[in-house]
């Protein structure tokens, strides 16, 4: 892949930051205007299609490229000169693109998409209209602007937006004293956990002596550069600087992804419109954390106690919410402790220690819940609509008045569960592949 690839890469995806943000000012300064009240649904589908066609283009001569697939060393990135705090330290906004932010960027731009063509006509009798897709398109950027970021104070800002977006969707319902108790809580409790990330991004940084990803990943992952750096500057107990960044960069991804003990936010989160839990729940906020974890594998990987721990909390919180789950009576709320499951699972996978098929089979998981969590999102957005209410204990027989969408969550239904041949089955197969090679 050469430089001008490159170049016309960024720039693409540069542009599709751009126009993202500018429809979400546009829809939110405008959208009670006569020209934006009806048709800001159009509008923002319109963005993510051309946004999501431009990354499919991307993705596909990306990994078209077989030098992409050859692991953590074939790295793509863009810089544009941000701020020069001194001559030796600069903050370059860049575009970070590699097979992880690709990736990512397949999943957010296609389910933001189809979450947007699906909310035109289910939130189309709402008062706020268009501030709802411009809080969508808001998410969206956030995400998109998170998985792209090539240094930690970048990756910081749009961590942030993240979770103002989710604060404004949760709380979209406003009159709703729950919702605002749902978004306050989500909001404090993330927020609580965003200091410790702040703090373990600034003390890495500190020992690379740069805030470049990519510059961190190499002076941390070097055994020679890493002898010549005093890890001790910063120590608590038996942990040294490095274990100490690391572990508080694992408190901020468990926030966000709702693992414990943050779990408490995500179930109260369902107060907002489903559409936007369902890009909570798939493709966005919770999955940041496997992400962030992912974006600095190749340090944490290097630890077994940083990834004993990281494997811990995913298995026990997976356990703990899927027995959780099993206890609610209502629809969404199952569907809300079962993420929290399924997220654990990839907390599991990746945590394996000197074994890369954990970092792989923990990112298969979360493309397939991207789709198939969509779906029962989706989908109980449908029955909801349909019998006004969010009880399981009055949604029996419904398969009969709605068999096309009894036939998309049966589908998704059997993904989830990993039953054969369904997406499900192969990702967690691998997952559960990991605990057989680590009993021998």
């Amino acid at each position: 892949m050469n430089f001008e690839t490159i170049q016309l890469f960024a720039t693409l995806l540069f542009c599709i930051l751009s126009v993202i943000f500018i429809g979400y000012l546009i829809l939110s300064l405008y959208g009670r205007k006569k020209y934006f009240s009806k048709s800001a649904g159009y509008i923002s589908t319109i963005i993510m299609f051309l946004s999501c066609l431009i990354i499919f283009y991307i993705a596909y001569y990306y990994f078209k490229n077989p030098n992409t697939l050859t692991g953590f060393q074939v790295l793509r990135v863009y810089y544009i000169k941000w701020i020069a705090i001194s001559q030796h330290l600069v903050i370059n906004f860049g575009l970070y693109i590699d097979s992880l932010s690709v990736m990512m960027l397949l999943i957010i731009s296609f389910i933001s998409f189809l979450i947007n063509l699906y909310s035109i006509k289910y939130m189309f009798h709402e008062d706020r209209y268009a501030h709802f897709f411009s809080y969508i398109l808001l998410f969206t950027f956030s995400m998109i602007g998170l998985v792209l970021s090539s240094n930690v104070i970048q990756l910081f800002i749009f961590w942030e937006l993240v979770g103002l977006s989710s604060y404004l969707l949760i709380c979209f319902f406003y009159q709703k004293q729950a919702a605002i108790y749902a978004a306050k809580k989500a909001f404090i409790i993330t927020r609580i956990a965003d200091v410790f990330l702040l703090f373990g991004i600034l003390i890495l940084s500190n020992i690379a002596h740069s805030f470049d990803i990519i510059n961190i990943l190499k002076v941390l992952t070097n055994i020679q550069q890493i002898n010549n750096v005093d890890l001790h500057s910063i120590e608590i107990g038996q942990f040294n600087a490095v274990q100490i960044g690391l572990i508080l960069i694992l408190i901020g991804a468990l926030g966000k992804s709702a693992m414990l003990p943050f779990h408490v936010w995500l179930p109260d989160a369902m107060e907002g419109p489903t559409p936007a839990s369902a890009l909570i729940h798939s493709a966005t906020m919770v999955v940041a954390g496997v992400f962030l974890i992912a974006r600095f594998y190749p340090i944490f990987s290097q630890d077994i106690i940083i990834m004993n721990i990281v494997q811990n909390v995913g298995i026990i919180t997976a356990c703990t919410a899927a027995l959780l789950g099993c206890a609610q009576k209502e629809i969404k709320m199952v569907l809300a402790y079962s993420t929290i499951s399924q997220i654990g699972l990839m907390f599991y996978a990746i945590g394996v220690y000197n074994n890369p098929l954990g970092y792989t089979s923990s990112l298969f998981h979360l493309f397939t819940h991207a789709f198939f969590k969509s779906t029962l999102f989706l989908g109980a957005g449908i029955i909801i609509h349909f019998i006004h209410q969010n009880k399981l204990k009055n949604m029996g027989g419904l398969h009969v008045q709605l068999p096309i969408l009894n036939l998309g969550m049966l589908v998704a239904c059997l993904s989830i569960s990993g039953i054969p041949f369904f997406s499900g089955f192969f990702s967690k197969e691998l997952i559960i592949s990991l605990n057989a090679e680590n009993n021998k």
